[in-house]
């Protein structure tokens, strides 16, 4: 029998997390490892593992410099720089911490999860500073500088780390359209209205470049169905599952079918008439 849909409407798309679970403990504070496990050389070994020691190498960068930085509350950054440490230098960068979240959302004859631990990612960085964007690769909203090709390499980088914590996932948060593009390639959106509200936009919008399309969004550009108004963007929590019941509980016929009512429910647009006529586009 195919999934249906549930008899109720969904949950509304809130906060589909709520407070975080009490703190990991005052020592991770004082920690100079990166997580509170790794040093420069583990850091080194797990990026030769991911290959992406070698592709920096063929892009010019054979010599690394790493940098730790303390642990804080509010997570922990690991640079890598070429050559030395310096702004104009930095290639990578990951600002992550680990948080135990109870989530707040339920589906319909679920039971809620219990609090789960993620690897929250914070901030994300892959750059070459040494390139220049071309009418075939434009930038995105907020670079400075062209990537390094090394998204999938660094997704699997993360979630070696979010194994060696013992965490149920990996969660992000996208903060403009073409992040959650990227994004979906291995996570989904924790809550099943905004998967499907995603993989409607996904759908709905072709025209132009990833970069115009994401800009436009930005700028306000974006029109939906139901309503035919314009629509902000608005990102929402993305997760790629580790644990089993993370996994089962976003592959659930009831998460299923929450997020394809959504994503029928919903059509997608881009004013480009307006879009084209703002004075400035990026």
């Amino acid at each position: 029998m195919p999934d249906r849909p549930s008899q109720r409407p969904p949950d509304p798309p809130g906060e589909p997390f709520g407070a975080e679970a009490p703190s990991l403990g005052a020592e991770w504070r004082r920690a100079t490892l990166f997580l509170g496990l790794h040093d420069a050389d583990d850091l080194r070994k797990r990026l030769d593992d991911c290959g992406i020691i070698d592709r920096l190498a063929e892009l010019g960068f054979p010599s690394l410099h790493f940098e730790i930085e303390p642990l804080s509350i509010e997570g922990q950054s690991m640079r890598l720089f070429d050559e030395r440490a310096a702004p104009e230098r930095l290639l990578v960068e990951l600002r992550a911490r680990v948080r135990e979240i109870v989530p707040t959302l339920r589906l319909v004859n679920e039971e809620p999860l219990r609090a789960v631990r993620m690897l929250g990612v914070e901030w994300g960085l892959l750059q070459n500073p040494r390139a220049a964007f071309t009418p075939d690769r434009p930038p995105l909203p907020d670079q400075r500088h062209p990537g390094l090709g090394l998204a999938g390499k660094a997704t699997r980088l993360i979630e070696g780390f979010a194994r060696d914590h013992h965490c149920d996932g990996v969660l992000s948060f996208p903060q403009h359209y073409h992040n959650a593009v990227i994004y979906a390639h291995r996570f989904v959106c924790f809550h099943p209205a905004r998967q499907g509200a995603l993989r409607a936009m996904m759908r709905d919008l072709t025209e132009r470049g990833l970069a115009e399309r994401s800009f436009a969004i930005d700028a306000g550009c974006l029109v939906g169905e139901p309503g035919g108004r314009s629509v902000a963007w608005k990102g929402s929590e993305m997760v790629l599952p580790i644990s089993r019941r993370l996994a089962d509980w976003v592959g659930s016929r009831f998460w299923r079918a929450e997020a394809r009512q959504a994503e029928r429910a919903h059509r997608w647009w881009i004013d480009w008439e307006r879009f084209d006529r703002l004075p400035e586009k990026g």
